[in-house]
């Protein structure tokens, strides 16, 4: 979290998501690999905010940003990144 940004989601649920949520939803997204080959990303656009979680070799890489500019900002950070490494 950015310095003076105010979380919108309690602290645990904020540790639960990054803890918990991206492993889960990765992991179902990742069922249809051997038909639709790797996983590289998910975007999830709530009501209040976006996210985009990205698999990586050792982990995930969870990316929040403000509803309002979500869907461009989202398209812009996975247009920039190099697929092939990710």
């Amino acid at each position: 979290m950015r310095p003076a940004v105010q979380s919108i989601t309690p602290e645990e649920d904020d540790r639960s998501l990054l803890e918990l949520g991206a492993v889960i939803m990765t992991g179902v997204a990742e069922r249809s690999s051997p038909y639709a080959g790797r996983m590289q990303c998910l975007v999830i656009l709530y009501e209040k905010f976006g996210q985009l979680i990205v698999k990586q070799k050792d982990g995930n890489l969870v990316l929040t940003v403000e509803r309002e500019d979500a869907p461009q900002t989202l398209l812009d950070i996975i247009k920039s990144f190099d697929w092939t490494e990710a």
